[in-house]
């Protein structure tokens, strides 16, 4: 199927909202870490996309290569997240969180985890922000005891 030019602010209002996970500000970006169960660095793999009544449902294994925060659940974390504030058409680029980041999950059923953001915030944040959410997470952890 191919889009036509007037598709096009369509398209990047769904990418916009998509990155906004990526480029907040630090405050912005440290509020998702005072919401996860679990952060780990990890990338996700095996992404499956479906269009749902209540939005787009992404799903898929976020292979971990480093733990943050939390109790590990294992090497391997099933995923999934539900874009209820995604346009239905255009399909947002998911593909684009097929990345090595630092991920904020909250668990749900057992042994599946979702993000940690609301809405269209998949949950991703760029490894690059890693010195910023290891000093977060030091804190965190040592207020928790």
């Amino acid at each position: 199927m191919q889009l036509k030019r007037r598709d096009r602010p369509i398209q990047l209002l769904a990418l916009s909202f998509l990155l906004c996970g990526l480029c907040l500000g630090a405050p912005e970006r440290i509020n998702i870490a005072r919401q996860a169960d679990l952060v780990v660095v990890g990338r996700l793999v095996h992404l499956h996309k479906r269009l749902e009544s209540a939005g787009w449902r992404i799903s898929g294994t976020i292979v971990v290569t480093e733990l943050l925060f939390g109790k590990m659940p294992g090497q391997h974390i099933r995923y999934e997240f539900l874009c209820s504030c995604c346009p239905k058409l255009p399909a947002p680029p998911f593909e684009r969180f097929a990345i090595e980041g630092i991920w904020f999950l909250r668990a749900t059923r057992s042994n599946t985890w979702e993000s940690a953001g609301e809405c269209s915030d998949p949950g991703v944040r760029r490894k690059s922000d890693l010195p910023i959410f290891r000093e977060f997470l030091r804190d965190r952890s040592h207020a928790n005891r």
